[in-house]
């Protein structure tokens, strides 16, 4: 029997700026961007989803504009017709201005902010409470889930952008999550983001994931992209991502000469060429002056 179902997902990042891809290309990207989000939206009222969970970097403050705010606004109105609840948490050190734009975006009846930097819940269903903190310059260095207290009967669900120990492939280091706090913080399950890639890092009884990314934001990010259903029920939590429908990303090595560069480079691209394809050509070799 289902007792809650969840749709997490993190690091959106709308209209961000893109530097990966060359100035024609970003119009198209941070549209598809925009996509995802509706994507997702629509996945959680098919799913018939009591909670969507974002846990961090919804949007790029500096760099979004008003149709972009306007669509995120639109998908929570429609999440709030469908009876969803949505619970955001910002990104790491989200700036003064930043967390301006963010509770604009935020700002429907149906969505709660987490911006206190310290855990602090919401009680969105009954017997269901979210707990969340935003990170900052202040907090990123002591162990998130020490300081987390929960009370209470009921299912207990963590919202957080951070940084779960042994994480392969994070570098950065931000609000540290430990396995042997995870396993004693009382949580049902703990919705993670600021890794784009998913990750399952459960210990024993205690649920905790990385949705990663549902958006490619550059060419490190090759696979498919994801977001996760999450279903509590009596007998346990359960996972299961879903794929986010996008452009799959491609870097190639051309070999080229200088005699021949534009037509060895034409040709070879002929052959990937495709509509659903974002390819970086990276030439090895030597191109004439007239290349």
């Amino acid at each position: 029997m289902k007792l809650l179902k969840i749709l997490h997902t993190s690091d959106i990042h709308l209209d961000h700026v893109l530097t990966d891809y060359n100035r024609d290309a970003r119009t198209v990207c941070r549209a598809e961007l925009v996509s995802a989000f509706d994507f997702l939206v629509d996945e959680a009222i098919h799913q018939a989803a009591d909670i969507m969970l974002i846990a961090g970097d919804l949007l790029s403050a500096r760099s979004i504009s008003d149709s972009t705010a306007s669509a995120v606004r639109e998908g929570f109105r429609r999440l709030a017709r469908a009876s969803i609840f949505a619970a955001v948490v910002p990104r790491e050190a989200e700036e003064v201005h930043s967390l301006a734009m963010l509770r604009q975006v935020c700002s429907e009846p149906n969505v709660h902010l987490f911006s206190g930097e310290e855990w602090s819940r919401v009680l969105p269903l009954a017997g269901v409470s979210v707990w969340g903190l935003r990170t900052t310059s202040r907090n990123s260095t002591t162990n998130a889930l020490a300081s987390l207290v929960v009370e209470g009967p009921g299912i207990h669900i963590g919202l957080m952008h951070g940084t779960f120990a042994g994480t392969p492939g994070l570098d950065s280091s931000i609000s540290p999550v430990a396995p042997a706090e995870l396993s004693l913080s009382g949580l049902d399950y703990l919705a993670l983001g600021h890794y784009h890639n998913m990750v399952n890092n459960s210990v024993g009884r205690a649920t905790c994931w990385y949705s990663g990314s549902p958006v490619h934001l550059g060419f490190d990010t090759r696979g498919e992209r994801h977001a996760l259903i999450v279903t509590v029920r009596a007998d346990g939590v359960r996972v299961c991502p879903i794929k986010v429908p996008g452009r799959s990303q491609r870097v190639v090595n051309i070999e080229v000469s200088a005699t021949r560069a534009r037509e060895q480079l034409y040709a070879r691209l002929a052959r990937l060429a495709s509509s659903e394809l974002c390819l970086r050509a990276e030439l090895e070799g030597e191109v004439g002056p007239e290349d």
